[in-house]
């Protein structure tokens, strides 16, 4: 038996954090949920370009 063949597997508890964000989504509007997630794409994106950058650097370096 696998992992997904036991008793309840499936269930897992729903953690407080989670629920919180669910309240929160739906407190906002639409415009303000796609505000938010706009500025969060914008950070990720900077993290992933600054890492990428870094990696260039170190490789510049070790020429």
């Amino acid at each position: 038996m696998k992992g997904g063949a036991r008793k309840g597997s499936g269930r897992k508890k729903i953690s407080e954090e989670k629920k919180r964000k669910w309240k929160l989504n739906f407190e906002l509007s639409f415009e303000e949920r796609n505000f938010i997630q706009k500025k969060l794409d914008d950070i990720k994106e900077k993290k992933r370009l600054k890492s990428r950058v870094e990696a260039l650097l170190e490789i510049f370096n070790d020429l």
